[in-house]
C-alpha cells in the first residue's frame, strides 16, 4: 500500500468514528428569549415557551453518513467515499452529579463507494452494549472505549444523538455547551473537543411528526497519536458544522437531526505530513414504533 492511500483510510476510519461531537454537557444558564424576533414563518406554532417533562424510556434510532474525503497533492487528488448506517438505542438516567445513558448498538454498516461497485468495509455480527456517563463536560464509557473493536466506529453518530437540554425553553432563546471526549480515529485513540451553540427556532410539524425544531452551530477540534503498521502517526482536525434537530415538545427526546459539517484533517508520520477535506451530510431518525 503507498503512503498516499494509507493516509486516506486513516482519515477514512477517522471521519466514521470522530467526525463531529455529539457529546453534550450540562446546559449552562438560560439566556432569555429576545423578544425583538421577527415573526415566526406560518408553518410554525404560535407558541412561545415550552417546559419539558423528560422520561427514562428507551428509543430506537437510525443514523445515516454520507462522508467524502479529498487529499490534496502536488499531482493529484485523491477521492473517497464512505456510507454509515448504524441502529441503536438509548436510555436516560439523570442524578444531581451527572446524566448516564444505557446503549446499544444493534446493527452497523460501513461502506465505501470508493471502486466501482461499493464494498462493504464493516458490519456488526452481534449488539453490543455499553453505558456512557457525562459529568462536568467529560464524557466516560463503561467499558472504556476500544479502538480495536467495531463499536467505535459507532461512538460519535451515538453521541451526536445525547442532547441534553434545559427544562424551560423559550422562542429565540440560545445556549452554548463544551465536552471532551476519548475516543478513536481507526486504531489511534484521540481526544475530541466540541463546542455547540444552540438556538430555539419554533414548534412545527415535520411530515406526522410534530416537534421543537432546535438549530445547533459546532466546532470542534481533536488530537490523537498511535501506531498504524509500524508507522507511527500523528493526527490533528478542526471542524465546523450546522445541525437542525427536532425534539418532543413534551419531553424534550430526539426525534430528528440532520445536518452538514466540513472537517480540515492533517495526518503526519516519519515527518512528513498530508492534508484532507472532509465533508458529511447526516441524518438521524427516532424509530416510531
Amino acid at each position: 500500500m503507498t503512503v498516499r492511500h494509507r493516509y486516506l483510510l486513516v482519515f477514512l476510519a477517522f471521519i466514521t468514528s470522530c467526525r463531529t461531537a455529539g457529546s453534550r454537557t450540562e446546559p449552562e444558564p438560560v439566556i432569555r428569549g429576545d423578544s425583538s424576533l421577527s415573526p415566526l414563518s406560518p408553518q410554525f406554532s404560535p407558541r412561545a415557551s415550552w417546559i419539558l417533562q423528560p422520561d427514562e424510556r428507551r428509543h430506537r434510532y437510525r443514523s445515516s453518513t454520507v462522508s467524502s474525503v479529498v487529499m490534496d497533492q502536488l499531482s493529484a487528488t485523491l477521492r473517497d467515499s464512505t456510507t454509515l448506517m448504524t441502529d441503536f438505542t438509548v436510555s436516560i438516567s439523570r442524578d444531581s452529579q451527572g446524566t448516564s445513558y444505557s446503549i446499544t448498538v444493534e446493527d452497523l454498516s460501513l461502506t465505501s463507494a470508493s471502486k466501482s461497485s461499493p464494498v462493504v468495509v464493516s458490519e456488526f455480527s452481534s449488539p453490543i452494549s455499553f453505558t456512557e456517563r457525562l459529568e462536568k463536560g467529560q464524557y466516560s464509557l463503561d467499558p472504556p472505549a476500544d479502538c480495536s473493536t467495531q463499536v467505535s466506529v459507532a461512538l460519535s453518530t451515538i453521541q451526536r444523538s445525547l442532547i441534553l437540554i434545559p427544562i424551560q425553553l423559550q422562542r429565540g432563546q440560545s445556549w452554548m455547551d463544551s465536552t471532551s471526549t476519548a475516543t478513536c480515529s481507526g486504531s489511534i485513540p484521540v481526544t475530541l473537543t466540541a463546542l455547540r451553540h444552540y438556538r430555539v427556532v419554533g414548534e412545527t410539524t415535520d411530515g406526522a411528526r410534530r416537534g421543537l425544531l432546535l438549530e445547533r452551530v459546532d466546532k470542534t477540534s481533536s488530537v490523537g497519536e498511535g501506531t498504524e503498521g509500524q508507522h507511527r502517526i500523528q493526527l490533528r482536525t478542526e471542524g465546523t458544522g450546522n445541525m437542525e434537530l427536532l425534539i418532543d415538545p413534551q419531553t424534550g427526546g430526539l426525534l430528528k437531526a440532520t445536518g452538514a459539517n466540513t472537517t480540515l484533517a492533517t495526518v503526519t508520520t516519519s515527518g512528513r505530513s498530508q492534508r484532507f477535506t472532509q465533508t458529511s451530510r447526516e441524518q438521524l431518525l427516532k424509530d416510531n414504533n
